[in-house]
């Protein structure tokens, strides 16, 4: 006896992500949504500014210090730098006329399988990170600053060209906390160049990508449209399979 089979199609909508990301992270808005400090013996041992496409930093050159909202003139041996944004019109670049450190940080409530990525370019001028020189993103406790964790730290090579680093800090899932970038530079020079930052899920899907049709036929199934990109180990294919596990538990 033949068994009849009724096959049916759906759309099986994967619901969008929540997009947490930071604020302005491309630095349009000078350091707008950042907080930021330094510890120097003087004011002008170190430097926070922004500069826009094409703006060319030589050795005197003065830059408005966005911490002490000053005036600083620069002599760092990688002088001169000329701004090349990645994303938008502006980029931040730290510089340093003595023992430093500086500190740029913000609040960000991190969303499910949080990523963390950057574009940066860095110069350390001593030709050695140690505890006294050295460039670390941290993770930590927004009531006291305890260290929940360094998720970038500087190494290798002394002198990075612009580079797009991309982060899993899926570890802190769906915690509120205080993401900081920190500059230690009590040896040497080391100059830092930042844009394009942002913290989104994992799970966030590409344009285009918002929902999938699903035909199912018995136990014979075929996706079509959507996208099944494996982007953190998670695709629209593999949340659709699980839907369908759950209607053929169902059916049963």
């Amino acid at each position: 006896m033949l068994k009849k089979v009724w096959p049916f199609t759906f759309a099986l909508a994967i619901p969008a992500v929540a997009h947490a990301d930071v604020v302005n992270g491309s630095f349009e808005s000078d350091y707008s949504g950042w907080t930021l400090s330094k510890q120097a013996t003087s004011q002008t041992f170190a430097t926070a500014a922004v500069i826009e496409m094409g703006q060319t930093v030589d050795s005197g050159d003065y830059l408005m210090d966005q911490i002490d909202s000053m005036s600083i003139d620069n002599y760092s041996a990688g002088l001169p730098v000329t701004g090349d944004p990645t994303d938008g019109t502006y980029q931040a670049l730290m510089l340093q006329n003595g023992p430093s450190v500086t500190r740029m940080s913000q609040i960000v409530t991190m969303p499910a399988l949080p990523e963390l990525s950057f574009d940066l370019a860095y110069h350390n001028w001593e030709d050695a990170f140690s505890a006294k020189q050295s460039l670390e993103v941290q993770v930590l406790d927004v009531d006291n600053d305890r260290m929940l964790g360094v998720v970038y730290e500087a190494s290798g090579t002394t002198d990075l060209p612009m580079s797009h680093e991309v982060i899993d800090i899926s570890a802190f899932s769906g915690m509120t906390v205080k993401l900081q970038f920190e500059l230690v530079a009590q040896k040497n020079f080391f100059d830092v160049q930042l844009d394009n930052v942002h913290v989104i899920s994992q799970l966030e899907h590409p344009p285009g990508c918002a929902e999938c049709e699903v035909t199912v036929v018995d136990d014979d199934t075929s996706i079509e449209g959507g996208c099944s990109s494996t982007k953190g180990g998670s695709s629209v294919t593999a949340l659709a399979g699980l839907a369908l596990l759950a209607i053929r538990r169902r059916r049963r």
